[in-house]
């Protein structure tokens, strides 16, 4: 329902209001057509279905006359009711015969809004003008629910219902209590407000007075309470045929008292009938109190099985938890993510970012320490800048077959449980082709798959935080220190003696040079050693599991993107109170 089609017949407040309502179903209706699994979610959405068009019904009709159905079991006084409240003309069928009533009646003060009343309903609909009902109200008068051709009229009634704003609920008061009757009308009143049901208890007059007062009618509305499982209105015990122009009392079984409340009735329906807000406001309470019986339904519906699905739920949650686990093992001890691959592109990063003879070192130690290029080839000056950037970009190892063989295991898991996983579907509702063990398949292949993959990704992150860390020009400058510092002493020395006229022996320069290389490898050893703490291969591993369990744990708490899991985590979240009344 859009915007402008709200606002046709109804404005203000009202249409944004009935707006809401329109919306909050369609969205309702929307959820459970994604849930094809779940047996109850066609049925519900046809309701959905049902209660816009019901919506619609109520935008359409905004301000104009009170729409006032009568229904009730066969020989209640239904059409009586109508013709006393109508002016006491027999203007609605009555009778002895059963059933009285053949056909929807439609009395109004207008013919013409009777006629357009009548169009709605269908075209056998008979129209009576009732110049004596109150201005803007139309009674429509139904066939009995519960004759012998209750059968063949409940669409009409279904029909006149649907397009009700105020029920009438009319009961013969010398058998109030009929189960049938009262069943009957269960699910018509859960559709209205609790303002717009108007109980009646007829034919009061053949009870005795006290009896009635004191005994039936409490009796009677305890009943009705326990049996539609909400809170009535007060019944109201009225006289129909004392209110007609020709009552044709029987002489042997005349009123028995004078207890009657006729006018009270005609009085409340008069009320809400009198004016053009009026009518618009018991409407949109009549909107709310539908999404609210929707709600109702699709709540009941969720608590019948509610307690399989949550143990479905949790499963399922507990077997991807520990599947995630055993997978997670087989992924850091497979071909590609072993501590010495770790630490050997540990190296190799470390010797792509450092610069100077430590650089040198680092990459020599990178070749030595795993699988890449000859040692020579990578000490060459010219071919340093290119290996190094070749060793930044390189991926850790092949992680393919690692991948393969934890999602295998994760797979194994999965199918260790899901016999009763599967069972526990059934009984939430799901289709028994969750049975199958493709699904549990395709769980893994569809979404495990894709989140084990990234755990490569997740390692080189680990290790490319460490190698920045200890890479930053501060600590490089540090452990550089000691070798540019005899590098300077040499130099500084040769420069002193070469302006002083003195030439220094080879020997010296023999001296310098395995002197520094030696201060240099004291300071790549000190290096490793200041990296051990915090980058050990294992602890490199620990942390990058540690982040991805972390990540792949908020995934798993989302449940898989696999339509099974999807679905049954969103007819969880299905159930939610009704939604308040506006005010």
């Amino acid at each position: 329902m859009t915007g402008r089609e709200a606002t046709g017949a109804v404005s203000g407040k009202g249409a944004a209001r009935l707006e809401t309502i329109a919306a909050e179903i369609a969205g309702l209706q929307a959820r459970l057509e994604r849930l094809p699994l779940w047996s109850p979610a066609a049925a519900l959405a046809q309701r959905c279905a049902e209660t816009r068009r019901r919506l619609r019904s109520i935008e359409e009709r905004g301000e104009r006359p009170l729409r006032v159905v009568l229904v009730g079991p066969c020989g209640a006084g239904k059409s009586t009711l109508a013709n006393a409240l109508a002016g006491g003309q027999e203007l609605s069928p009555a009778g002895r015969r059963r059933p009285t009533t053949e056909r929807v009646t439609v009395l109004g003060s207008s013919r013409e809004e009777a006629e357009q009343v009548a169009l709605t309903l269908g075209g056998d609909a008979e129209v009576v003008c009732a110049a004596g009902l109150p201005d803007g109200m139309i009674l429509v008068d139904t066939p009995d629910t519960d004759s012998v051709g209750a059968g063949r009229h409940r669409p009409a009634v279904e029909n006149a219902v649907e397009q009700a704003d105020v029920l009438l609920c009319v009961f013969d008061a010398e058998n109030p209590r009929r189960r049938d009757a009262i069943d009957r009308l269960e699910p018509l009143v859960r559709r209205f407000d609790g303002l717009s049901v108007a109980i009646v208890l007829n034919k009061c007059d053949r009870l005795d007075e006290n009896d009635c007062r004191r005994t039936v009618l409490p009796d009677f509305r305890a009943h009705l309470s326990a049996s539609w499982g909400l809170a009535p209105g007060e019944p109201l015990a009225v006289s129909a045929r004392r209110h007609l122009r020709d009552p044709a009392w029987d002489p042997a079984a005349g009123p028995r008292h004078g207890y009657d409340r006729f006018e009270d009735l005609r009085n409340r329906l008069a009320a809400a009938a009198a004016s053009g807000p009026a009518r618009a406001a018991r409407r949109l309470e009549n909107a709310a109190r539908l999404r609210d019986a929707l709600l109702d339904e699709v709540n009941a519906a969720l608590e019948v099985y509610r307690e399989p699905l949550a143990a479905a739920h949790a499963a399922l949650e507990r077997a991807h938890g520990e599947g995630l686990q055993a997978a997670l093992a087989a992924l850091e001890g497979g071909e590609g993510f072993g501590a010495g691959e770790a630490a050997a592109w540990l190296q190799r990063k470390l010797a792509a970012a450092w610069s100077g003879p430590l650089g040198w070192l680092l990459l020599l130690w990178a070749r030595l320490s795993g699988p890449g290029e000859g040692i020579l080839g990578r000490l060459a000056p010219w071919r340093v800048a290119a290996s190094r950037r070749r060793a930044a970009r390189a991926p850790l190892g092949d992680p393919l077959p690692a991948v393969e063989e934890a999602v295998r295991i994760f797979r194994m898991r999965l199918l260790a449980g899901w016999p009763e996983t599967a069972g526990r579907l059934v009984e939430g509702g799901f289709d028994p082709a969750v049975r199958e063990e493709r699904l549990p398949d395709e769980v893994a292949e569809r979404c495990v798959a894709p989140l084990l993959a990234r755990f490569p990704g997740v390692l080189e992150e680990v290790l490319a935080e460490t190698a920045r860390r200890f890479s930053a020009w501060p600590v490089q400058a540090l452990f550089h220190a000691p070798v540019v510092g005899m590098l300077l002493w040499i130099g500084g020395e040769t420069v002193v003696a070469f302006f002083g006229g003195r030439i220094l022996p080879g020997d010296y320069f023999t001296h310098g040079f395995w002197a520094t290389v030696l201060v240099g490898l004291l300071s790549f050893t000190a290096l490793q050693v200041a990296l051990r703490p915090a980058a050990t291969p294992r602890r490199l591993l620990r942390r990058a599991r540690a982040r991805f369990s972390a990540a792949a744990a908020r995934d798993l708490g989302r449940l898989p993107n696999h339509p099974l899991t999807a679905q049954l985590k969103s007819v969880l979240a299905l159930g939610r109170p009704p939604a308040e009344k506006a005010p």
